[in-house]
C-alpha cells in the first residue's frame, strides 16, 4: 500500500512520521528553525496530489525497482522511498553533492542496499546509464521518475536509452514538462530556458506514438505536473545483455504520419 495518506502537509514542510522534507519552494532562512535537520524538497502539494489520483487509479502497480534521474541533493529519493517501499531506488544527478542529512538516514536505517546514488552522471549518458542499470537492476526496473533538465532534446534522450530497459507494464514519468506553459517560466530572463525548447513536444510525441499503435508504448496519461508513459509488454533484452540502445529504440520510429 502506498503512503500518502502519512503525509502532514504544513506551510513551509510536509512532515512523514519522524522524517521532515523541506519545501524549498517556500524557503524562508530568517524563520527556518530545523537547519540542515531536514531533506530538501522541491515538490509542492498540488504535484504530490496528482501522484496520488495517479496511483490510486492504478492499486496494483507497485513497483519494486525505481530509477530518479535528477536527485538534486536527494529529498525525493527518500521521499519515494518511503511513499512507494521499493526494495531498491537508484538516484543518478549531473551535479556532484554530498547531501549528508540522506547519507544519515541511510546509514542509521540500514539502508545501503536499497538506496543508491550515481553523482556526476548526465542523463544523456547512453554508457553509464546502460552499465548502471544493468547492474544495479539485473531483473529490469519498474518505474522511472525524470526530473533532472526539463529540456526536450535530453529529455528525449533519457528516454530513448532507458525505456527499451524497463520491465513490461512499466511506468516512465517526466515531470514538469509543461514549464513553457506557466507565466512565471516565461518571464524568466534566463538562457537555461530562453534558448531551449521545452519538452512539450516531447509529449507531443509521444501521443503521436500511441496514436501510431507503437508497439513498445501502450498509454500515456498527462497530468498538469508530469506525464506517464506506460511500457508494453513487447521484450526487450535477452538474459540481460546489453545492447546498443541507441541504435535499437528511436522514439521517431514509433510514429507513423499521414503524408501532406
Amino acid at each position: 500500500m502506498h503512503n500518502f495518506y502519512k503525509l502532514n502537509w504544513k506551510a513551509d514542510r510536509v512532515v512523514l512520521d519522524s522524517l521532515v522534507f523541506r519545501l524549498q519552494h517556500f524557503k524562508n532562512d530568517q524563520t527556518w528553525d530545523l537547519g540542515d535537520q531536514c531533506f530538501i524538497f522541491y515538490k509542492s502539494v498540488e504535484l504530490i496530489n496528482q501522484y496520488v489520483n495517479f496511483f490510486q487509479l492504478r492499486p496494483n502497480f507497485k513497483p519494486k525497482n525505481i530509477l530518479e534521474l535528477g536527485m538534486f541533493e536527494g529529498g525525493s529519493i527518500a521521499f519515494w522511498y518511503e511513499i512507494l517501499n521499493p526494495e531498491k531506488i537508484v538516484g543518478i544527478d549531473i551535479s556532484i553533492q554530498d547531501p549528508s542529512y540522506l547519507k544519515r538516514y541511510i546509514s542509521e536505517n540500514g539502508l545501503q542496499e536499497n538506496i543508491k546514488m550515481y553523482w556526476g552522471t548526465s542523463q544523456t549518458d547512453s554508457q553509464k546509464l546502460n552499465e548502471i542499470c544493468l547492474f544495479e537492476f539485473p531483473n529490469g526496473f519498474d518505474l522511472v521518475f525524470d526530473d533532472a533538465s526539463h529540456l526536450y532534446p535530453y529529455s528525449k534522450k533519457s528516454f530513448e536509452i532507458l525505456f527499451p530497459l524497463m520491465n513490461p507494464g512499466g511506468m516512465y514519468v517526466i515531470e514538469d514538462w509543461a514549464w513553457g506553459h506557466w507565466p512565471e517560466y516565461q518571464k524568466i530572463n534566463d538562457p537555461y530556458f530562453t534558448e531551449e525548447n521545452e519538452p512539450t513536444k516531447l509529449v507531443f510525441e509521444l501521443v503521436e506514438a500511441v496514436g501510431s499503435h507503437s508497439s513498445y508504448i501502450s498509454s500515456i496519461t498527462i497530468y498538469g505536473g508530469f506525464v506517464a508513459i506506460e511500457r508494453s509488454a513487447t521484450p526487450w533484452l535477452n538474459n540481460n545483455e546489453s545492447i546498443e540502445l541507441s541504435k535499437e529504440f528511436e522514439l521517431e520510429n514509433e510514429i507513423s504520419r499521414r503524408s501532406k
